[in-house]
């Protein structure tokens, strides 16, 4: 129930609608159907934060009727930016270092996500969630289930040719 969930997580009940629940069902896809090394779980909480800020946007637009509302999606990436708890782009571990970098919070949950948010400014929002489709695709079909960083910078290369995705995920 959602008492007890609330009650076990120690969340709000609009915490639990708009965060939680959105996020863990993600992992249906990001971490159940595409899995992850230890290395790369980077990327089954990120697309997984972000999957669920693109649901809230998705709810958002259809409560109110407008289709340019992005109210939702905007309040979650500024939940992202607070979570980083000051960790500076130049401070902050590599993505790819997960748990070992001693600032998993901030760096899976936040920093993720925020690059998806940059790409999504840059390149589109339909290009970033072609992409992702083009992941878990590739995932399923090669190493297992399994995807890893460097396939990620490949499905992006593929989703929008001729953008060196390398020199950009390096910033």
């Amino acid at each position: 129930s959602k008492t007890d969930l609330v009650n076990i997580y120690g969340v709000s009940e609009p915490q639990l609608r708009d965060y939680f629940i959105p996020h863990e069902l993600a992992h249906e896809w990001w971490g159940a159907q595409t899995g992850h090394s230890e290395r790369d779980q980077w990327v089954s909480e990120t697309f997984a934060e972000f999957s669920a800020a693109l649901y809230v946007e998705f709810r958002d637009q259809q409560k109110s009727g407008d289709p340019t509302d992005t109210s939702g999606y905007t309040k979650r990436m500024e939940e992202w930016k607070t979570r980083r708890r000051g960790h500076k782009q130049d401070r902050t571990a590599p993505l790819w270092l997960g748990g070992r970098s001693g600032r998993w919070t901030s760096t899976a949950y936040a920093r993720g996500p925020l690059i998806m948010d940059l790409l999504r400014q840059n390149f589109g929002r339909e290009n970033v969630i072609k992409a992702m489709r083009y992941y878990v695709n590739f995932a399923q079909d090669h190493r297992g289930g399994f995807a890893l960083t460097e396939d990620w910078q490949n499905m992006l290369e593929q989703a929008i040719p001729g953008v060196g995705f390398r020199e950009f995920l390096q910033k």
